[in-house]
């Protein structure tokens, strides 16, 4: 995983020197390898179809979203940065973009045997449990998969999670994230559709409980990341509704409030994209009433937060001899 990150932002400023030289993205004239993992035999349809170009006058105009990677060059706070490295930037003077380009498909190569060697000595330990130590369970992407331990399951997510980032930063991927995740899209469908089977069958009756415990609960925190990295590209509505309902159920049951700002992200991706004709349409689910009280109560945090505020400013008041009450409110509980 760190390989693959060190990668990624690495290449970035490859494929924006690409982009520069080229006047936009360029498909590439072959597409990138598919994944050489079978997956599920309940595979899904082609998510996002392969996007047109826009013109190329208007390519220049795409906002520079790149995904979590900085647009520009981060500062590093003193102490942090080498002083015998600086770092790596291409012009478009006295760079070979086409060496630059085949180093990184060599490079990326490597990461992908990687993976694929690590998966070919899990193990039987780290295999599915069969039919006569699970019971089945049917899901949007199909038979939920089941393992020894939740911890066994996790690495199976975070894998089939890393495969699918690496697939988008793959060096014939644009650099922008979300349009990256929509072409490599027709390579990455079996893997997404293995993360499904994979938190299915972690608390598979999860919506009918009040509680779990600790081991139950970690388990389900871990699923958030992996699923909105699988995620975002669904276009089956039954797939998309289980993982709207299955995040709620995270929250509700650990309290963990990132889940919900997963499923609101992924609601607002699949909404644009129907807005923009690269998706199927979505009709947001209704908010359970936890989830407008949570809501309520993040604002209430924040009103608290500028009533301490209020408070300070008031006993500073106080301290340089002036009357706090005149012409203004106090916070409840001051006098």
């Amino acid at each position: 995983m760190g390989r693959l990150a060190e990668f990624a932002a690495k290449d970035l400023k490859r494929k924006q020197l690409a982009m520069r030289i080229n006047g936009g993205y360029q498909p590439p004239e072959r597409s990138p390898p598919g994944p050489d993992h079978q997956g599920s035999q309940h595979q899904q349809q082609q998510y996002f179809p392969q996007m047109p170009q826009p013109p190329m006058q208007t390519q220049s105009q795409m906002p520079p979203f790149n995904g979590m990677v900085p647009v520009s060059d981060p500062k590093l706070p003193m102490g942090f940065g080498s002083r015998d490295q600086s770092p790596q930037s291409f012009h478009a003077d006295d760079v070979d973009l086409e060496a630059l380009t085949i180093e990184a498909e060599e490079e990326w190569q490597d990461i992908r045997h990687a993976f694929s060697f690590l998966e070919d000595n899990f193990g039987d330990d780290f295999q599915p449990l069969g039919p006569e130590f699970s019971s089945s369970i049917e899901t949007p992407f199909g038979p939920a998969l089941q393992y020894r331990t939740y911890a066994i399951a996790g690495i199976w997510m975070n894998f089939y999670m890393a495969l699918i980032v690496c697939h988008r930063a793959h060096p014939s991927m644009p650099p922008a994230a979300m349009v990256a995740a929509g072409i490599a899209a027709r390579h990455t469908s079996d893997f997404a559709n293995e993360i499904g089977r994979i938190v299915a069958g972690i608390a598979p009756d999860c919506s009918l409980a009040s509680e779990v415990t600790p081991g139950v609960g970690a388990a389900l925190v871990e699923c958030g990341t992996a699923i909105f990295v699988g995620a975002v590209q669904y276009q089956i509505p039954a797939q998309r509704a289980w993982t709207i309902h299955r995040l709620t159920d995270i929250a509700r049951l650990t309290g963990w409030e990132t889940a919900l700002a997963v499923r609101f992200g992924l609601e607002r991706v699949w909404s644009k994209a129907a807005e923009t004709g690269k998706g199927p349409p979505y009709l947001r689910a209704d908010y359970p009433e936890w989830v407008n009280a949570m809501k309520l109560h993040s604002s209430m945090d924040k009103e608290r937060e500028n009533g301490l505020s209020s408070i300070d400013e008031t006993f500073g008041k106080m301290d340089m001899g002036e009357d706090p009450r005149e012409g203004q409110w106090l916070p409840r509980g001051i006098l």
